[in-house]
């Protein structure tokens, strides 16, 4: 069970458009057209940034740039996409200049395609680790008739957690796996005080139902049905002005339960 990760480089801009004073006219086209504000210099010590339609040069600060081989969910990038005007990184190697880094970035197949194989990793694991312990479908079961218990007998979610319980004892097969599961089950299940007391200490947060806080269940399905992590859309242009930090803050949530659980 080993934690994947892309670098920066996996996902940078590297075929990018420079600043050119006696093109401004054409520039200010791509600008309009791309929806964008910020372009890099020749000289990769300064950039040029458009406000009111006029382009100041100004002095790249250390704050802006990134080196090429770390990794995209190092936490101190957060920092770095508030303070950089656009929310654009400047990716270097040494002091070579390799191109740009936007949040939008995140965006893109590779990142989607890493993450799905942690969930995989994961999701694998805790059925596994769960099953070592005796917490297989019967206990399982047991679980669900003890929470179906403290709900009034006519309740939608004391028959939706009788469904539940049928469709296990039904489908469940020979093999004790936990396969018919959510990953929200599974965790639930982990954290239960049924067992006497917590398997796997996972914090409440991973588990948050409440899709505008995130939790990674939300962000595994975020992933898995490939839906857009960045907030915006092909529709949309990007809003180069407005970091989406949730995305970033739900996988280094996930980091952390996946090593907890790897350290298990």
């Amino acid at each position: 069970m080993t934690w994947q990760e892309n670098r920066i480089i996996d996902i940078t801009t590297t075929h990018v458009f420079f600043f050119e004073p006696t093109k401004e006219d054409i520039i200010n086209k791509i600008c309009d057209e791309l929806n964008i504000d910020l372009f890099p210099s020749l000289d990769f010590k300064t950039y040029f940034y458009r406000t009111d339609k006029i382009w100041r040069q100004n002095q790249l600060e250390e704050i802006q740039k990134v080196q090429y081989d770390i990794n995209v969910f190092d936490e101190s990038i957060v920092t770095k996409f508030k303070e950089s005007p656009s929310n654009i990184l400047f990716v270097f190697e040494q002091d070579t200049f390799k191109g740009l880094f936007h949040f939008t970035d995140y965006g893109k197949k590779i990142i989607y395609e890493t993450l799905f194989r942690n969930f995989f990793e994961f999701e694998k694991t805790l059925k596994q680790y769960l099953v070592i312990k005796d917490l297989g479908y019967d206990k399982f079961i047991e679980y669900l008739t003890a929470k179906a218990s403290h709900e009034k007998p006519d309740s939608d979610k004391r028959k939706d957690i009788e469904r539940k319980i049928e469709n296990i004892r039904k489908n469940r097969g020979s093999s004790p796996n936990l396969d018919l599961l959510s990953l929200l089950e599974l965790l639930r299940f982990t954290i239960s005080s049924f067992h006497g007391k917590k398997l796997i200490d996972f914090s409440k947060k991973f588990l948050s139902d409440d899709t505008k806080k995130g939790g990674i269940d939300n962000l595994r399905n975020m992933i898995m049905h490939t839906r857009d992590t960045t907030g915006m859309t092909e529709a949309l242009p990007h809003d180069f002005d407005r970091f989406n930090e949730l995305f970033f803050i739900q996988v280094i949530e996930f980091k952390k339960a996946f090593r907890i659980l790897k350290h298990k």
